[in-house]
């Protein structure tokens, strides 16, 4: 019960109440401050019924009902212990510490009274994000005495752990604990506590398909004949059906398979009766264990494949999971959308899916269903799939001024096309649901053509959004042309900014982006409609990966169905590299100049204010050179991974950043409430750029100014002017994946075909520390030191190539 600790209970209220709050952004310090307890939450927690055999005891994404600090959180002054505040509903009670905890006390603990009658339920389950080499140990004291269990992480994203209640009636008292002998920040978060029925659980699941695998009467018979013609015409047009089979044709013969065929494959060996879910949800912040164990129900990849084959049997697969899905209870992420008395959502992301996944079935396989079956689909997507997407952009006024009323749109679109077929009444809905599309896209997509969100985001929105555009202009008779906003043309300028020159990577992956895109299909529509661009470039890199032996998680994705309607054009030659770059809008920058024979490229990230799924970074800076990353923004970790929030901080960008004596962890704002943009200028040999990053810092610096001089592409200076007002010195931290070692007075960095000598700023420490990044790689941080409320941190940087 780790007595030995000193505790306290924390109680915050939005009104009224004293607290300590972190510089970080969203942080909360645990500390000895007594609070009065949260209005609306729930004193007495009893179980609440989910489904005939499982209830939820508490579960702190719904956070104003169960929030963490209704618990006694024992204090974690010494490890640097905070609780993360902010976007508690999609990640939980998050909590991260700084620094190894002593005496192997856990790095984070909770605990609180209970009186939870627990006769009916035969285990109690902690879901629980745990960091890496961390334990989770579980400690119920009940009617029959403690019940403990100590848990090591799960593979595979698994993060229920069951703790067998062994008879026990009573739940009188549980505490929480994650430990870990590991060094350096670690975090984690506690996602929800249930109580489970063994036997009225499986009875449940047992009953969800109700008409067995026939779907008599919802499916004509086996020996119907198909004529493999689109139903609709809004997902293949039928006059084009045959140029689109030539095009699947061309990617069988460059690949010798096709992951249309492929998937569909896969798919025709399992019965979808058997997989059947409560809800298709996946994401694993909101999936159930069992969940993720089936794969999802895709009705699409069996429709697409069937009709481009003409294959009877996949056609009629494609029916079959289309009804299965059809009949799922719930279409959306899991037992938290439709949680007893909440107003918890996920947006719309999963009811635009399913509508989706079922548009496009009901287009490509549409004859295989009676009129039955297919107006119970069109029932649901009415009601279910469109109510709850339009609920959304009524009540949520933000999702018009960012990404998702577009990613939101294509189910949307594809719904309303179809059902306006046999519901003419529906005709003015889908030219309201075109209008929000065009207009939130010109938002999220800037009159430069940069989208503030990074290039992740934007290829994701892209995607979605080339699929709704499809649906509409053929909806309407129209071409892809007449529909697309103009800002969607412009984005040739943020595809060489960000374009990667790493032989690995297609981006530069600032904010929350990877370094390989996972929507080859938005590649494949920007390379079409900005012809001359960077993107037909990016495209082939990816399809090439494909192509190779070694394909990653990544590079197995689904081609879609846009890179089928919208493909890339053939053969297109490569842009000129443009020596200088300037977003003005999203405020990045970028000079890429030649070092003999080998490009080096130099990228530095600002922002404008209150951008979006951005990190701690403005004042970064990315250096590629010789086709590999010596200095990088290795970009985001998987949501719901234990270092999802871990990976936005400034402590992992290149970034100078105050040392203070407190446990705080030195922060700017995240998201800058005032633009932060580099100004400079460069051309095929010099480059030169400033950035004055003190709006973002104000509770740490009353000055930081960073310059970077290039009077030649091998030669770079990074200049840190500074003057703090909270802290003894600063750090100027430097990553990278390359091998690094020191030399006297310098650091080098070691690559296959160059390397970078970094000479050790005058007045400066220097160490190195390696780091493991979410992925399981080793990160190399290079660490400049220098003490001293006010200077000047001056760094030389010399690019070489190697002898060949």
């Amino acid at each position: 019960m780790y007595t030995n600790m000193k505790k306290h209970v924390f109680f915050t209220c939005l009104l009224g109440t004293i607290a300590l709050v972190s510089p970080a952004f969203g942080q909360e310090t645990v500390a000895d401050v007594p609070r009065p307890c949260c209005p609306g939450a729930l004193t007495d927690l009893q179980p609440v019924s989910i489904n005939p055999g499982e209830s939820v005891l508490a579960t702190f994404l719904e956070e104003k009902l169960y929030p963490p600090e209704m618990w006694t959180i024992h204090d974690g002054t010494a490890q640097g212990l905070t609780m993360q505040k902010d976007y508690r509903m999609f990640h939980g009670a998050m909590f991260q510490w700084l620094r190894r905890p002593a005496n192997g006390v856990p790095g984070f603990c909770m605990e609180r009274d209970f009186d939870v009658d627990l006769r009916g339920f035969d285990n109690l389950i902690v879901a629980a994000v745990i960091p890496d080499g961390a334990r989770l140990t579980v400690t119920a004291a009940t009617d029959k005495g403690l019940l403990e269990r100590v848990f090591e992480k799960q593979p595979d994203n698994r993060r229920e752990y069951l703790i067998p209640l062994d008879g026990a009636t009573r739940l009188k008292h549980l505490t929480l604990a994650v430990s870990s002998d590991a060094d350096g920040m670690q975090s984690g978060a506690v996602l929800w506590l249930m109580l489970q029925n063994e036997k009225k659980l499986a009875d449940y699941l047992s009953s969800l398909v109700p008409y067995g695998k026939q779907w008599e009467g919802h499916l004509k018979g086996a020996d119907y004949e198909p004529s493999f013609t689109p139903t609709y015409g809004i997902v293949f047009a039928p006059e084009e059906l045959e140029e689109i089979r030539r095009r699947h044709q061309s990617i069988v013969e460059a690949d010798g398979t096709s992951p249309y065929v492929e998937a569909a494959r896969e798919m025709m060996a399992v019965d979808p009766e058997d997989i059947i879910k409560v809800s298709p949800g996946d994401n694993i912040r909101f999936a159930r264990d069992r969940d993720l164990a089936h794969p999802n129900l895709k009705p699409s990849d069996l429709a697409v494949a069937g009709i481009l084959l003409r294959d009877k049997d996949m056609l009629r697969m494609a029916a079959r999971y289309a009804m299965t899905l059809a009949v799922t209870p719930y279409w959306d992420e899991g037992f938290m959308a439709h949680f007893p008395g909440s107003p918890w959502m996920h947006a719309a992301f999963k009811e635009s899916w399913v509508a989706h996944e079922l548009g496009i079935t009901l287009d490509l396989a549409g004859e295989m269903f009676t009129d039955e079956g297919r107006e119970f689909i069109l029932k649901r997507l009415a009601t279910d799939a469109i109510g709850h997407i339009n609920y959304v952009t009524w009540r949520s006024e933000y999702i018009h001024r960012m990404n998702q009323m577009t990613v939101f749109s294509h189910g949307r679109i594809l719904a309303y096309a179809i059902l306006e077929k046999s519901m003419p009444r529906v005709k003015p809905y889908l030219d309201l649901a075109y209008q929000d599309l065009y207009n939130n896209l010109q938002i999220a997509i800037r009159p430069d053509g940069s989208d503030v969100e990074g290039p992740g985001y934007m290829t994701y929105t892209v995607a979605e959004a080339g699929l709704a555009l499809h649906y509409y202009a053929r909806a309407r008779g129209k071409s892809l042309a007449e529909v697309t906003p103009p800002n969607l043309l412009r984005t040739a300028d943020f595809a060489e900014a960000i374009s990667s020159t790493d032989g690995d990577n297609d981006v530069i992956s600032v904010c929350d982006a990877t370094p390989q895109i996972e929507r080859v299909d938005a590649l494949s529509f920007l390379a079409a409609i900005t012809p001359g661009s960077r993107w037909a470039d990016m495209h082939r890199k990816a399809w090439a990966r494909r192509l190779s032996g070694g394909r990653t998680l990544v590079d197995k994705q689904p081609l879609g169905i846009l890179s089928l309607v919208v493909p890339a054009p053939e053969n297109a030659a490569s842009p000129a590299v443009k020596p200088f770059v300037y977003l003005p809008e999203m405020g990045i920058m970028a000079s890429t100049r030649k070092v003999g024979t080998e490009w080096s490229k130099l990228f530095i990230q600002g922002n404008r204010a209150k951008a979006g799924h951005t990190h701690e970074d403005k004042g970064s800076f990315v250096l590629e050179f010789a086709g590999e990353t010596f200095a990088g923004d290795f970009g985001t970790a998987m949501y719901g991974d234990a270092m999802t929030f871990a990976v936005k901080q400034c402590q992992w960008h290149n970034m100078l950043i105050p040392v203070v004596d407190t446990m705080d962890r030195p922060a700017p704002d995240n998201p800058v409430l005032t633009d932060v943009k580099p100004e400079g200028e460069g051309d095929a040999t010099r480059f030169e750029a400033t950035i004055d990053v003190t709006p973002a810092w104000g509770a740490y610096f009353s000055k930081n100014c960073r310059t970077w001089t290039s009077p030649t592409p091998d030669e770079l200076t990074v200049t840190d002017e500074y003057e703090l007002a909270k802290g003894k010195g600063v750090e100027f931290r430097w990553h990278t994946m390359l091998p690094v070692r020191r030399e006297g007075r310098k650091v080098v960095i070691e690559g296959e075909k160059g390397c970078v000598e970094i000479q050790i700023p005058k007045g400066a420490s220097c160490r190195i520390e390696p780091s493991k990044w979410w992925t399981g790689r080793q990160v190399n941080r290079i660490v400049f030191t220098k003490m001293g409320r006010k200077g000047t941190l001056e760094t030389k940087v010399h690019l070489k190539l190697k002898e060949q």
